[in-house]
């Protein structure tokens, strides 16, 4: 649904490239992630904590502490702050999350 939304307006809004890569994030399509909210023009905190996570899973952790420290610094949230933000129904994901930034 969100490839036929960017098709009917290729000019949208961040918010679908950022919903593009949690899906992709959710899916383990780490790169395609990341992808995806490079595409944003305006960053937002869940995108910076979720490329930190994303650089972290393809072992880049230079760029993983880089969006990380962006990502408290611009929200003034910790880890677990933004982490408790994110709602999954499946609370293994959560944990991942978690545990995803907090090896950075």
């Amino acid at each position: 649904e969100i490839e036929r939304a960017m098709r009917i307006d290729p000019f949208c809004s961040d918010l679908l490239f950022e919903t593009q890569g949690l899906c992709f994030y959710l899916l383990n399509q780490f790169e395609s992630a990341i992808g995806s909210f490079k595409k944003m023009q305006i960053e937002t905190r869940t995108s910076l904590f979720y490329q930190a996570s994303c650089y972290k899973e393809l072992g880049d952790t230079d760029k993983a502490k880089n969006f990380l420290n962006l990502g408290m610094t611009e929200s003034g949230y910790t880890i677990e702050k933004f982490v408790s933000t994110q709602y999954f129904q499946d609370e293994q994901l959560s944990f991942a999350l978690n545990s995803s930034l907090s090896a950075i």
